[in-house]
């Protein structure tokens, strides 16, 4: 062999003049970035954009409306906001507006009826707010209804489709003076004679294993308590003030979670 050659063939053995070939991939950005042994997570608190560049990006999602809050004195539950989950989602290159939903604000006057929670949006996935809890007459309606007031009074109706409920009436005989419990994700709020419970939330996969969207508590007659918020970025209703109480439990925030596949980044 020349020496020519066999400096050439020295080089190829090293592995000087080889070209390796690396296949481009999604980019992601925005939100708060989480994992597991599986997934990315990218979750949204408020306001912001997904941003997907280079290819487009296979994901799933979670969208959560803002809850109701509960209304004063023997007030309904607020209704929790709408739950909007799915999974195989292909997010094209560009940029993706998030905007989040927030809980209705608590009641302090006398005899209030709650306020309703705004919707959360992803793209052009929505989902809406919570109904109020009532606090003169029938709850409200929304994604999940919240609980309607004293003597009997209805909840309010859920529009949010397979995953919204209608909130719970309020007392007869001798609870009359009873609020009715908010719709959750997956039931009903019970009437304010039976407990005055909120509809029950769903747990999510994508959300990492984290239960959203349950109904407000009910205000008791014999129960002199201020009515529990929802938890921030749960989308859960906020509680009815009990007894002869002037403050109500405020709506919990909506939030948005975006999950992929380590793999696919």
């Amino acid at each position: 062999m020349s020496p020519i050659l066999g400096l050439f063939a020295g080089l190829a053995a090293r592995g000087y003049g080889e070209t390796s070939y690396v296949a481009p991939k999604p980019v992601v950005t925005g939100g708060t970035l989480t994992s597991d042994s599986t997934y990315y997570y990218r979750t949204f608190t408020s306001n912001g954009t997904l941003s997907v560049s280079v290819l487009p990006l296979t994901c799933d999602y979670l969208v959560i409306g803002g809850g109701g809050s509960g209304g004063t004195r023997f007030g309904g539950g607020g209704g929790a906001g709408g739950y909007l989950e799915s999974t195989g989602y292909t997010a094209s290159v560009g940029s993706y507006s998030i905007t989040i939903g927030a809980g209705g604000a608590a009641q302090t006057s006398n005899s209030a009826n709650g306020s309703a929670g705004t919707s959360t949006s992803f793209n052009s996935f929505t989902s809406a707010g919570g109904g109020y809890g009532a606090a003169n007459g029938i709850g409200g309606n929304g994604a999940s209804g919240g609980g309607g007031s004293v003597s009997g009074s209805a909840g309010g109706t859920g529009t949010g489709g397979t995953v919204g409920h209608n909130g719970g009436s309020g007392g007869t005989g001798g609870n009359v003076y009873s609020g009715g419990g908010g719709g959750g994700a997956t039931g009903n709020g019970q009437s304010g004679d039976a407990g005055k419970a909120g509809g029950a939330g769903t747990a999510s996969s994508v959300g990492g294993g984290a239960t959203y969207s349950t109904g407000g508590q009910g205000g008791a007659y014999y129960e002199t308590t201020v009515g529990v918020n929802g938890a921030a970025n749960s989308g859960n209703g906020g509680g009815g003030a009990g007894g002869d109480t002037n403050i109500s439990g405020s709506g919990g925030s909506g939030v948005v979670v975006i999950r992929y596949l380590k793999s696919a980044v």
